[in-house]
């Protein structure tokens, strides 16, 4: 009996059987070379200051979680 595979899981088999994924060279090379990729991604390394107005912050607040209640004043005052 196989097993019931996912929409995803379905297609990435499809890609399989058509022949579109090819063997890496040097597999232990590529590895070390994505782990490589995934450490600089995650580092923080930089610090980095900007000045934004206290609305455009409540914007980026209520773009990064939309769920949180922000008030605004167009004005500029609170």
């Amino acid at each position: 009996m196989k097993p019931k595979l996912t929409k995803e899981e379905q297609t990435i088999l499809d890609s399989f059987e058509k022949g579109e994924w090819v063997p890496v060279k040097n597999l232990s090379k590529r590895k070390a070379e994505l782990m490589r990729y995934a450490r600089n991604t995650l580092k923080k390394d930089k610090r980095l200051n900007i000045r934004i107005s206290e609305r455009e912050k409540n914007l980026m607040i209520n773009i990064i979680d939309p769920g949180k209640e922000v008030s605004y004043n167009l004005s500029g005052t609170r």
